[in-house]
């Protein structure tokens, strides 16, 4: 079972760390782009029907992809580091760091209580002082909206 936690630092950088099975990784990402927004539009993309997304988040230097593939209500979820940032490197050039696999109902609950408490502990305002990026109020609510459709 993937589970995530998030806390956002210092300004402009998030913590994630991203556990399956005994399986810990902690990932870090800068302001340089909006890559929390980013995650949740892959998460609701999945949902609706697609089988292919992926995210990147930035680091300094330095990038982490986030690789989704959906199998029935399967997804599988690799995550893959670059030295550079913005990489532009086919999939087959980066590191694998993370490899795990998750119901889809389940992981995209895990997704939904992260970003409602990231809004919880921070609040609107809070959010954007510490990551720089407005709270992702309209993609999370379409996550929201698509995982009930699939739920129900």
């Amino acid at each position: 079972m993937i589970k995530l936690l998030f806390s956002l630092f210092e300004k402009g950088w998030v913590k994630a760390t991203i556990s399956d099975e005994g399986k810990d990784l902690t990932v870090f990402a800068a302001y340089l782009s909006d890559g929390l927004s980013d995650l949740i539009i892959c998460v609701w993309k999945l949902l609706e029907g697609e089988n292919e997304v992926f995210c990147s988040w930035q680091e300094e230097p330095g990038q982490y992809r986030w690789l989704f593939l959906r199998e029935g209500n399967q997804i599988k979820l690799r995550i893959l580091w670059f030295e550079d940032t913005f990489s532009k490197y086919t999939d087959l050039k980066g590191k694998e760091m993370f490899c795990g696999n998750e119901d889809i109902i389940k992981f995209s609950r895990n997704i939904i209580r992260v970003f409602d408490k990231l809004k919880f502990e921070y609040g609107v305002d809070g959010y954007k002082k510490k990551w720089a990026y407005e709270f992702p109020e309209a993609d999370l609510d379409r996550l929201k909206s698509a995982f009930r459709k699939l739920k129900s």
